[in-house]
């Protein structure tokens, strides 16, 4: 286990993964060096209170390469403009769920960036009032069956209600390529 994991006081799945750890050191040292691409994105809502849309608050250096936008565009412009296919394939659905749901999703999608058709295995995980995002190009190479097997167990600490601390320091092994 990581040293650096505090658990929270009320063990709920929205304190998991909250923008406030997400951003300190050195969880941030390790997402910004991560061969995973991650991004944290907020939910943006109409009046009604409805999800239409999220925004980046944070996108790791290969997601980035993985999205293909210049950081300036990532960060301010919502997803939808920057990927107006999101709606079409049902990714924006699926965000919406598990912001809606508190439940963690995964997903392999494929995608079609600047003419090349490529595929993504994705991870969503609810932070705040928006999703965690985990991303790998499976399009050449596949997960490993240790990478299946991680983020299976990952995602299995989260529905069985595993202490905050084991979850978290699963997620940063997933994130930096660390078996457990």
């Amino acid at each position: 286990m990581h040293p650096f994991f505090q658990e929270p006081s009320g063990h709920s799945q929205s304190a998991l993964f909250p923008q406030t750890w997400l951003v300190t050191d050195p969880i941030a040292s390790v997402i910004s060096t991560a061969s995973t691409g991650v991004a944290l994105l907020q939910a943006v809502r109409n009046d009604a209170g409805q999800i239409t849309d999220f925004t980046y608050l944070l996108a790791n250096s290969m997601q980035k390469a993985l999205t293909g936008h210049p950081e300036e565009d990532i960060l301010s412009q919502p997803l939808t403009v920057l990927a107006p296919d999101v709606v079409q394939s049902g990714m924006l659905e699926r965000l919406i769920q598990v912001v809606d749901t508190k439940q963690p999703l995964q997903y392999v999608e494929e995608y079609q960036l600047d003419g090349l058709r490529g595929r993504y295995n994705q991870v969503y995980l609810q932070s705040d009032d928006g999703v965690l995002v985990l991303a790998q190009d499976v399009t050449h190479n596949p997960l490993s069956v240790r990478e299946q097997a991680q983020q299976t167990a990952f995602l299995a600490a989260i529905q069985t209600n595993s202490p905050v601390a084991t979850i978290r320091s699963m997620l940063i092994d997933l994130i930096s390529g660390q078996s457990y």
